[in-house]
């Protein structure tokens, strides 16, 4: 009796979570960003910071929101960078989201070209990605009559893209993207809600002591259709093998994490968010662990 109490009891939250977020209207993104796109994997939200530190990588990352609750959302990401040293760039971006038996998978491949401007290592760089996005009702979670055509109404694949630009030297990085760029001019979208228009974000390094301690302030921007734009404000501060980092967002909630270099190879980071405006009083925050991986390259 008390499991099926916390079942209801889950399920009822989920209920009660989705008609605040979502307001009657269809939904396709989450209004919070994976947490590792602020510092440690920024070519999650812009295609132009692949590769731009000369660098082959690789990164994945897995979040749990709204923590405590059975079923509760969570999402995988996968990317990997290429730097050919010679101005070129080529990136994979593999996302997949799981919202009860809602279920949204993406791929895009992302080819950048950087243009040197300044001697002392200033660049602009423009990124333009394109692939594929596949949205389905996932009958496993789906409590019903399996021949009800909601199950196959709810399901499409489309093609999408996004492009962005960057400058970025030693110190500085500033950056603009436009995500979700076929999607977002469909008129058959324009009802849909808490997904991702535009984002700029400028931020500034400070090196104290050789390089062992850097303190990076950065202020971002976001648009969000259907909901108010957002400003990020926050710093990263790293201390050699050790990095914290803390955002405030005007969604009214905030992100915080930190992260452990390993052996120069391996970033590990745990991060979480807190739940916005509207939710924080029915559910919990969401969860981030994310580990990217050095895989050769030339040090700038």
């Amino acid at each position: 009796m008390k499991q099926l109490y916390n079942h209801t009891q889950s399920a009822l939250v989920i209920i009660l979570v989705s008609l605040i977020t979502f307001s009657g209207k269809k939904a396709a993104a989450q209004q919070n960003p994976f947490a590792a796109s602020f510092f440690q994997n920024q070519y999650l939200a812009n295609p132009a910071m692949v590769g731009g530190d000369d660098k082959i990588k690789a990164g994945v990352g897995y979040r749990r929101q709204w923590a405590g609750i059975t079923n509760s959302p969570y999402s995988l990401y996968a990317t990997g960078e290429y730097s050919s040293g010679n101005k070129m760039n080529l990136g994979i971006n593999v996302y997949n989201d799981n919202a009860g038996m809602i279920n949204t998978s993406m791929a895009m491949a992302t080819y950048a070209y950087y243009l040197p401007v300044t001697n002392d290592g200033g660049r602009v760089h423009l990124g333009v990605s394109a692939g594929a996005v596949n949205r389905r009702i996932d009958p496993k979670n789906f409590n019903g009559d399996p021949g009800d055509m909601l199950l196959t109404q709810g399901n499409d694949i489309s093609f999408d893209g996004g492009v962005g630009l960057a400058y970025t030297d030693k110190r500085i990085t500033v950056q603009a993207a436009f995500p979700n760029m076929v999607t977002y001019f469909k008129k058959d979208n324009e009802d849909i809600v808490n997904r991702p228009t535009f984002f700029a974000a400028a931020s500034y390094k400070f090196i104290v002591n050789d390089g062992n301690i850097t303190i990076e302030p950065r202020a971002g921007f976001r648009g969000m259709q259907g909901f108010d734009n957002i400003i990020d404000a926050g710093a990263n501060f790293t201390l050699r093998q050790l990095n914290v980092f803390g955002v405030y967002h005007t969604s009214k909630n905030i992100t915080a994490g930190a992260g452990l270099k390993i052996a120069d190879k391996i970033i590990v980071s745990a991060m979480y968010t807190s739940a916005g405006n509207g939710l924080k009083e029915h559910v919990d925050g969401s969860f981030e662990l994310g580990i990217n991986f050095a895989l050769g390259g030339k040090e700038k």
